[in-house]
């Protein structure tokens, strides 16, 4: 016959597999929370550009069933349980345009790639720059190089003295 210990280790082992465990876990955490941030301080109301990266957040952890993390997320933000602007809105109010691809992904990940695909455009920019220089021969731009006057290079530059721009020590 099984000892109490043993039974008490099959249930935590079996309630784990089955993820209860955590949702019990989260929801104790997001119960915590709300109850220490109800104690009569009165939060700053949210302004529209935090409650519109706040939506873009839900968004993304709501995409990635990332639930645990989102019940504790929205009385942290202050934000209101139900989304106060639809997706429209937000993606309108971005600039962000939209195909038949990207409809279905969260906002955030088309943010990514616009920026990713205007970093690898810079790139490509700044590559054919330096061919056009070498062949050319010694321009300004040369110059520029040698006197390792770096100001003319688009981004800020990294700090490790390799005189990269900061969003390629980023994506590479």
């Amino acid at each position: 016959m099984a000892s109490v210990n043993e039974l008490k280790d099959v249930l935590k082992e079996t309630l784990e597999e089955k993820g209860v465990l955590t949702k019990i876990r989260a929801k104790i955490r997001a119960e915590i929370f709300n109850t220490l941030n109800d104690q009569g301080t009165e939060k700053a109301p949210v302004s529209s550009e935090n409650m519109i990266i706040n939506e873009l957040i839900r968004e993304y952890m709501e995409f990635n069933n990332y639930n645990h993390a989102l019940s504790v997320f929205i009385p942290e933000t202050g934000q209101p349980q139900q989304p106060p602007f639809d997706r429209n809105f937000i993606a309108k109010k971005l600039k962000i345009i939209e195909d038949k691809n990207t409809r279905d992904l969260p906002l955030l990940y088309g943010i990514v790639y616009g920026v990713k695909k205007m970093v690898t455009k810079d790139l490509v920019q700044e590559s054919q720059n330096n061919t056009v220089s070498q062949k050319l021969g010694k321009t300004q731009f040369a110059d520029d190089l040698n006197d390792n006057d770096t100001s003319n290079f688009q981004g800020q530059q990294s700090k490790g003295g390799d005189n990269k721009p900061l969003y390629q020590n980023i994506f590479n």
